[in-house]
């Protein structure tokens, strides 16, 4: 990256390995959450999030367009996601996969918004 090209090969791959090993030895999703707050501004998650959306778009057969409208990114991004989908095809299997599983398991449990309001609506009775 030319941004860090002051950083020597070994350098930039302790710094990435150190924020990897942060977020793998944390498994409690609150823990990840609040480390991923601290370290990455809003705009960053934004990026992340928004880049993610793309893909799972682009595994829906969406066009550039679709994404780009309903995302609100501009196709440059769109086009890096699709490259970066295919030099890193296991990652993204991985997101996909991981995506299905959660919303599978959503669809199974009853919302929990709904199921407290309930108990409480049944208390105030």
């Amino acid at each position: 990256m030319r941004r860090y090209s002051y950083l020597n090969q070994k350098s930039f791959k302790n710094a990435s390995q150190r924020f990897i090993k942060v977020l793998v030895n944390n498994y409690n999703a609150q823990k990840v959450k609040d480390i991923i707050e601290a370290l990455l501004t809003e705009d960053e998650r934004i990026k992340i999030g928004r880049r993610i959306e793309s893909a799972q778009m682009l595994n829906n057969q969406s066009t550039f367009r679709e994404i780009a409208k309903k995302l609100k990114v501009g196709f440059p991004t769109i086009s890096m996601v699709e490259r970066r989908k295919r030099e890193y095809k296991k990652c993204f299997e991985l997101l996909t996969k991981k995506h299905a599983e959660m919303k599978n398991s959503h669809e199974k449990k009853p919302d929990l918004k709904i199921a407290v309001s309930k108990v409480l609506f049944e208390r105030l009775k």
